[in-house]
Order: C-alpha cells, then sequence, then structure tokens
C-alpha cells in the first residue's frame, strides 16, 4: 500500500506546486462575490442562451446579448453604493463601497477577535466581489482598530492608498512605513481637508491643525461623507469634547458641512457607544435617522454605556448594534441589512 500512497502524495504536491504558481499570474483569481437566487436563475439563463447563440451561429444575438450583459454590469458597477460595518467584535471595521468601483475601508480591527483581516475583513470583501481596496481609513492607532489592517499589509493585500491623521504618532508611523514597505501611498489629513471620489464628497472635521495629544482617541480621523440625498457621519473614537469642537466648527461656517443641518442618514457611534461620546447637543443637531454601533457581545468596558443608549433614543433614531444585529449594511436609499441572528432594530430593555 506505500507505493500507491507515496504517488498520490508526489501527484497532489505537483497539483499544489502549479496551482501556486498559476495564481501569480495576472488575472488567475476573479472574485465574484455573493449573488441572490434571483441573479443566479438570470446568470444561468444568459449561460444558456448563449451557449444556443452559439450551437446554432447566431452570432449578432450573441453579440448583442454581451454588450447588453456588459452594459447592465456596468450600470450596476455605477449606481453601487452601500456602508458595512462590519462585526469585529470589540472594534471598527467599516466597508463603504462607492459608485465607479471605488472601495474604501474605514479601519479595521478588534481587541476580542484574533486574526480579523483573515476571518472577518477578508471574507467581507469576497462576499462584496471585492479583490482590492482604494483606500483604508485609519481613524487612529489603537488595536481594536488597526490589527486587521495590519495584518491585510503584512499580506500585501492590493492596498491603493492608506489614508491618515495628520498627527505626531509612533505607531502611525510604524504603520505609514509598512504601508510604503508595499508600495502603498499615504496620505494625511486634517481638519479642513476634502476628498472628492466621483460625486461623493468627503469634509475633514478633525483632527485640528498641528493638534498636540496624547489622547489618539480625541485625535481620530472623522468624517462628514455626503452623496445625492444620503450622508453619513463617520466619527472613529472621539470624546464628548471633540464633538462640541466639531459642533462648533460646523455652525461658524455651515457650508464646510453642507447638508447636515438638515438631518443626518447615517451615524457611526463614536468610541462604540461609550458614555463620554454621543454629545447631547451634536445629536440634537444633526438627528441621525440611523445609528450603528460596533462594540463586542460582553466587552469588559460595558460598551455601549446606558446614558449615550439615553442620548441617542432621544434623538428618535433607529438604533443597530453589532453585538446584536451582527454586521449591519445601509445602501444609498436607506435600506438595512443584518448579517446576525436579531434582524430586528435594537431598542432599550
Amino acid at each position: 500500500a506505500k507505493l500507491p500512497a507515496v504517488l498520490c502524495y508526489w501527484l497532489l504536491s505537483l497539483f499544489r506546486i502549479l496551482l501556486t504558481a498559476f495564481r501569480t499570474l495576472p488575472g488567475s483569481l476573479i472574485i465574484c462575490g455573493h449573488i441572490s437566487w434571483g441573479m443566479l436563475i438570470i446568470l444561468y439563463g444568459i449561460e444558456i442562451t448563449a451557449a444556443i447563440c452559439w450551437y446554432t451561429q447566431n452570432k449578432a444575438f450573441l453579440a448583442g446579448l454581451l454588450f447588453t450583459v456588459l452594459g447592465i454590469g456596468i450600470v450596476f458597477q455605477t449606481q453601487r453604493f452601500s456602508i458595512c460595518v462590519l462585526d469585529v467584535g470589540q472594534g471598527d471595521g467599516i466597508l463603504v463601497s462607492l459608485p465607479y468601483g471605488y472601495n474604501m475601508m474605514i479601519d479595521g480591527g478588534s481587541t476580542s477577535k484574533d486574526h480579523t483581516g483573515e476571518y472577518v475583513i477578508k471574507p467581507a470583501l469576497k462576499y462584496y466581489g471585492i479583490g482590492s481596496l482604494d483606500s483604508v481609513v485609519l481613524t487612529h492607532m489603537d488595536e481594536d482598530h488597526i490589527s486587521g489592517v495590519r495584518e491585510l499589509i503584512k499580506d500585501h493585500y492590493p492596498i491603493r492608498e492608506l489614508l491618515v491623521p495628520d498627527v505626531n504618532d509612533h505607531a502611525l508611523e510604524e504603520m505609514t512605513a509598512m504601508a510604503d514597505s508595499v508600495g502603498c501611498k499615504v496620505k494625511r489629513f486634517r481638519r479642513g481637508d476634502r476628498l472628492r471620489v466621483g460625486d461623493v464628497l468627503f469634509y475633514c472635521l478633525n483632527p485640528e491643525p498641528a493638534v498636540l495629544t496624547e489622547d489618539r482617541n480625541e485625535a481620530s480621523l472623522t468624517w462628514y461623507m455626503q452623496y445625492r440625498d444620503f450622508d453619513a457621519l463617520l466619527t472613529g473614537d472621539i470624546g464628548i469634547q471633540t464633538e462640541k469642537e466639531i459642533l462648533r466648527y460646523i455652525k461658524e461656517d455651515p457650508s464646510r458641512c453642507p447638508g447636515l443641518s438638515d438631518g443626518l442618514t447615517f451615524l457611526k457611534v463614536a468610541h462604540h457607544g461609550s458614555a463620554g461620546s454621543s454629545e447631547q447637543s451634536l445629536l440634537a443637531f444633526i438627528r441621525p435617522m440611523i445609528s450603528v454601533i460596533s462594540c463586542g457581545l460582553h466587552n469588559r468596558y460595558g460598551h455601549p454605556s446606558l446614558e449615550a443608549l439615553k442620548r441617542l433614543e432621544k434623538t428618535g433614531s433607529t438604533l443597530y448594534r453589532t453585538d446584536r444585529n451582527g454586521a449591519v449594511s445601509v445602501d444609498i436609499s436607506g435600506k438595512i441589512r443584518c448579517f446576525g441572528k436579531n434582524h430586528m432594530p435594537w431598542k432599550k430593555d
């Protein structure tokens, strides 16, 4: 029995070597992403129709069919817009899919789950059919925001740009050096800067220029994002003092965040819903329609706090939590999808 076993071993080893070699070729891996049953039936129908056209040599109809499918794909990619707050446990990880195929990751780390990059972020990217990231935003350098991103960079996952706060931080310098070593560009942002991705505008609200603080949370990179009738406030781990400063900054000149005073579509609740964040005057000003808290189940910090939950409840916002709802995804229409056991918005017990 040893001879057949040895032959099988070497044959499988040969397959492994060949497959590893093929994976290095351009275009060797195509990530299709998850599709619905309805779309699957449509695709099978298109394949069968194409096969019939090929067999009957109806080339004109086949060409028209292929151009139609290509056009549908281009339109879908152009219109695609969603924000998904991943269930990373006690941490933050937000996947933003923008029109024209631009994909952004805002943070990606956890202190309650190991190998967040391999077991949470990468599977989510594959689910959405994403094979590379155009940009990764690191709001600040705490482990619960960067551990998974560090994994991606070490694994040479294709990331075009790393967007970071313009602050002095030793851990930030280490991360940017790591990004430089794999050919990932690094851009620094501070209050007043803007980023445009097609029709999507990002207004940087924090940190202040030349900020000097030992509190990484208060120096978190904070964005106001606007696209058509949809807008979002992405807060990192800022606290009440910084929230008050941001509110003062906006009220001084409303054009800095046009549309924010009319009510916010989506709020990523600051600092996992801690008692030291979600300041009442800011919440009353932005009046978020949808609020999402990213936190781990039974985490040791007691997040989210009852005080923050009460303040959010006063705004009338529909509240979701990753510890109870799992990953939470919202599209441009405001449609919510949860990937956890409890698919209903959570309210105070």
